[in-house]
């Protein structure tokens, strides 16, 4: 005895040190978990096209095309006055003019003038100026109409008809290009853009429209941030208040909500500190780890509340000690499961989701970490009374006792899969039947407007300027003749025309400019007028100076000529983009097939449209072969765990059900997939093998102890139902509040968490135990 005291008076002194030296760090790790996760929120921004592998061919074409042409991000301005003849238009050309680099010598004007807001997007802008250029429809109207093309103002307006001019022939905008040397708060300035234009034209800022991929871009952002500002504080308000309704204490509770807020703000912090951005991808990289960390902590403080039903009262470093012994194995069973899970998605080509994985793994191992580090301290400041539950007698053993659960509703839901198993397999037969059968509808979609309610002022924006005006989602065709030498000017471009052309036929694709919209009709004849347009034609082409060089439409290089043919496409229209790509790259092979090998071109569809859809496809192609790369070494691992191949694969059955259920009811509902509901399955699958494995580490125990299999069955579930229910109904309720964010997304993952969740718990107690009393029971655990 004096022995024992001396022991637990060593092991009593180590757990407070622990638990200080824990308390200590997380009190250092709070500022930098605030401070610098807010700073990492504040450098969200989304960019498909860095996400793509810098190997790949699309990412280089893409980034090439910005080089040659001089594009850069461009976004549209029109409002219901913006007429061709309005003076309006003007005005607002005249406002953004000198904050455009074009016309960098009025900017100390400016900055020192009374305009308050072209002051605060300067300050924004630090000093530099934010945009490369700006256009007008009406001036490029007036461009086509002068020397040398000298168009008529029904042609003229004919060919800028569906880009810059709407169908009516009057209504019209302003096109504007981001200097690629400005980053700053696009969402600010383009308020203020907004704001300052409705200004000078005589109107509210509502009444100005704004649309394209760096405005989508920015509202992104901005929605994104303010969900998580406004409702990751009411979320861990939520769980905490559970945390301590469910176990009763405030210092477990106070430790683990402590431990998961640390834990989320850490890897946030760790994207700032190693300078990467913050994006669409790894928003959820937060509650990710918030989730873990809250259901290793309930079931490390469960494997404590049994510990006081077996170790004797009076030895309370006993009971702890008893309590980490057997939690420690099954927990750090779990994180290596859920980590293998993390690390898979590095097989993803998508650089946010790569990184996603490596940060939850170690915000993961971080929390389990301090969760090892600080609970056994915290048990022994808990003032709790013996609980009333009942010990089953059994054979003398090494681990957690059997205790059986003295509430009614509880008891009698545990008994439901070992009384009536072939009721629980046929209901959940046939629920993943049905669900399975709507799979092969399920649909992907990266359309802006999907993430945000019809009445919101993007979708408003983008509703107005397609009636109006036309297309809105931009893509590219490049158009490269190597050996120029060979054709003729006009040969080339009859290849354009056939091409531009071929794009018209195209149903959804409209706005379509090339080379052929800022020159002469091609001449056929051979008369004097058609020598004469010729020798025009090949002067403007020759020339740096005329609008079709201005425009950006025509790249020459030394090895070759590059023409540009822009298309848009509708983003209001529920055709997916897949569908009017496919379409496009036919019309383009049908023009090619037609040619003589001399004179076909080589072509690339690129552009904005082009990059936001191939990373859409890797990401879900790659996350899809990551996640079956998962489940394979999780397979593994659990085959290994309980003994044999057959009850490795059986235990994943409870694991994938949730994923095929939500998956199945999306195809049948017809909901988009999207890359958050991806995600959403990670994170269920994480929960669904840490309870499992759980479950059956107590099954496989009783099994080894002699029970028979439906009474091993029964001593998992009272030992680890309360567990699990309390971490589903913990990780449900707090990921709820993020329901009443007005950005879709968010509210998806609210509602995916929370279908998902719960049908882990219903896998795990329902199916797991049911499989267990089966014959299925002998590959899961024997005597």
């Amino acid at each position: 005895m004096p022995n024992q005291r001396e022991a637990d008076r060593r092991f009593a002194t180590r757990y407070r040190l622990q638990f200080g030296i824990g308390a200590l760090l997380l009190a250092v790790l709070t500022v930098p978990s605030i401070v610098h996760s807010n700073a990492a929120i504040g450098t969200l921004r989304n960019v498909p096209a860095m996400w793509l592998p810098e190997e790949m061919p699309i990412r280089r074409e893409f980034f090439r095309f910005i080089e040659d042409f001089s594009v850069t991000d461009v976004f549209l301005v029109t409002w219901p006055s913006a007429r061709l003849d309005d003076p309006s238009i003007d005005d607002a050309m005249n406002w953004l003019a000198p904050l455009s680099s074009e016309n960098s010598t009025d900017l100390p004007r400016f900055a020192s003038s009374e305009d308050t807001y072209h002051a605060s997007i300067l300050r924004l802008s630090d000093g530099d100026p934010p945009f490369q250029w700006v256009r007008s429809g009406s001036q490029i109207v007036e461009r086509l109409r002068s020397p040398p093309l000298n168009f008529s103002k029904g042609m003229a307006i004919n060919r800028l008809r569906g880009s810059l001019v709407g169908m009516d022939g009057q209504q019209t905008c302003l096109m504007v290009s981001f200097s690629p040397e400005v980053s700053c708060d696009y969402f600010e300035l383009l308020s203020l853009v907004r704001q300052g234009i409705g200004q000078t034209v005589g109107l509210p800022a509502s009444d100005i429209v704004l649309v394209g991929g760096i405005v989508d871009g920015a509202v992104i952002d901005e929605a994104a941030i303010r969900s998580i500002v406004r409702f990751a504080v009411p979320s861990s308000a939520i769980a905490a208040i559970l945390c301590v309704i469910c176990l009763r204490s405030l210092i477990l509770s106070g430790t683990i909500i402590a431990v998961a807020m640390i834990a989320q703000g850490m890897v946030l912090a760790m994207l700032y500190y190693i300078g990467y951005d913050l994006n669409a991808i790894l928003i959820i990289l937060p509650s990710f780890v918030f989730v873990l960390t809250i259901s290793a902590g309930i079931h490390l403080s469960n494997y404590f509340r049994e510990a006081l039903a077996e170790v004797p009262a009076t030895s309370r470093v006993a009971v702890v000690r008893a309590a980490m012994a057997w939690g420690y194995k099954p927990c750090a069973m779990s994180a290596f499961t859920t980590v293998v899970g993390l690390l898979s998605l590095l097989l993803v080509r998508v650089q946010p989701v790569q990184m996603f994985g490596m940060a939850a793994a170690i915000g993961l191992l971080f929390s389990l970490g301090m969760l090892l580090l600080m609970l056994p301290g915290a048990m022994l400041l808990v003032r709790v009374k013996q609980p009333t539950a009942a010990i089953i007698d059994h054979p003398t053993h090494q681990g957690p006792p059997a205790v059986q659960s003295n509430h009614r509703m509880r008891r009698w839901f545990y008994e439901l899969p070992l009384r009536r198993r072939g009721l629980v397999f046929a209901v959940f037969g046939c629920l993943s039947l049905a669900a399975a059968s709507g799979l092969p509808q399920l649909r992907s979609s990266i359309r802006v407007p999907d993430m945000f309610a019809e009445r919101h002022e993007l979708n408003r924006d983008y509703q107005w300027f397609e009636q109006h005006i036309g297309p809105t989602l931009t893509g590219e065709v490049l158009i490269a003749f190597d050996r120029i030498n060979e054709l003729d000017p006009l040969e080339r471009l009859d290849t354009v025309k056939a091409l531009h052309g071929a794009l018209t036929q195209v149903d959804g694709v409209g706005g379509i400019h090339s080379g052929l919209t800022f020159l002469p009709p091609l001449p056929r004849g051979s008369g004097v007028s058609s020598v004469s347009t010729r020798a025009v034609i090949r002067s403007i082409v020759q020339s740096d100076s005329s609008l079709l060089h201005e425009m950006g439409f025509l790249h020459r290089a030394a090895d070759g000529e590059v023409w540009r043919l822009t298309f848009r496409l509708l983003q209001t229209e529920d055709t997916s983009t897949e569908t009017r790509m496919q379409s496009i790259d036919r019309a383009m092979e049908q023009v090619l097939s037609g040619l003589q090998p001399s004179q076909r071109p080589r072509l690339t569809v690129t552009g904005h449209v082009v990059i936001v859809h191939e990373s859409q496809r890797l990401l879900l192609e790659d996350l899809i072969r990551s996640l079956l790369a998962a489940l394979l070494v999780i397979v593994i691992f659990m085959s290994v765990m309980v003994g044999n191949p057959v009850g490795g694969l059986l235990s994943m059955i409870p694991n994938m059900m949730p994923t095929v259920v939500l998956f199945g009811l999306m195809g049948w509902c017809q909901l988009p997939l999207d890359i958050g509901s991806v995600m959403t399955a990670s994170v269920a699958i994480g929960i669904a093998v840490d309870d499992s494995l759980h479950l059956l580490s107590h099954f496989r125990a009783a099994r080894r102890r002699g029970f028979d299999r439906k009474n091993s069955a029964r001593e998992a579930l009272n030992y680890c139902g309360l567990a699990m229910l309390q971490t589903t109904l913990i990780c449900g309720c707090s990921l709820a509040v993020y329901y009443a964010s007005e950005f879709k997304p968010t509210q998806r993952f609210a509602i995916f968490m929370g279908i998902l969740l719960t049908m882990a718990w219903l896998g795990v107690t329902l199916l797991l135990p049911a499989m267990m009393t089966s014959r299925m029971g002998r590959w899961l655990g024997s005597r």
